[in-house]
């Protein structure tokens, strides 16, 4: 287990206890059709009418959602809506359940307090403020055995292009990102996702990479 990933054990209708990822950044739950199909008693599937898809833009099949009792150590029974996925992935409760389970805090910001976080941003403003940059250079080392991965470009859709020059070339006016004319050995999956306030958001997803650095 990652020391950034957080897991918490979950009693599922009672029957069976499955170690779930902690994402706050997922909106639904997911649950692989294989834990599924080890409960003795299934409570029934209903035919989804939503695109499952990933944080990086992918579509994820999935047989159906399943409504399910959980609980969590000896806090209160609850049902939960989990999509039952056809690929051989990790469990995961996202941020709605989370709370409701109370897996995680829910911080909220009261008048008239600071929080510790907030007064090292204002005693150290200097260093919070503005693009962080490296003075020097930084070099990341491969495997000698790691073999390059190169995903080609997604497809953006008509309404988004404009949008996504522009936050290139605001990015590149930064000097965060720069052109590349010439053929790379690695080429990473980027997708563009469109915020509430209609701005565009840029991910990258370095999974090969990744497990290719030493």
């Amino acid at each position: 287990m990652r020391e950034d990933e957080a897991f918490a054990e979950l009693s599922i209708e009672g029957q069976m206890c499955i170690k779930f990822k902690i994402d706050t950044g997922a909106q639904v739950n997911v649950l692989p059709v294989q834990y599924y199909n080890k409960l003795p008693i299934k409570p029934s599937l209903i035919k989804g009418s939503h695109k499952l898809t990933s944080y990086c833009g992918s579509a994820i099949p999935y047989a159906g959602i399943s409504h399910l009792t959980c609980q969590y150590k000896d806090g209160k029974t609850q049902s939960h809506a989990f999509y039952i996925v056809r690929s051989n992935t990790t469990p995961i409760v996202g941020l709605k359940t989370c709370k409701d389970l109370e897996l995680i805090l829910n911080i909220q910001k009261e008048g008239g307090t600071t929080s510790p976080h907030s007064q090292l941003v204002k005693e150290y403003k200097d260093i919070f403020e503005g693009i962080g940059n490296l003075e020097n250079k930084c070099e990341i080392h491969l495997k000698e055995n790691a073999v390059p991965t190169v995903y080609p470009a997604r497809k953006v859709p008509l309404a988004m292009k404009q949008k996504l020059k522009d936050k290139l070339d605001r990015l590149e006016a930064l000097n965060i990102i720069g052109k590349v004319s010439e053929p790379t050995d690695w080429v990473n999956a980027m997708v563009m996702v469109e915020k509430k306030d209609g701005s565009a958001r840029l991910c990258i997803d370095p999974v090969d990479l990744n497990k290719a650095i030493r």
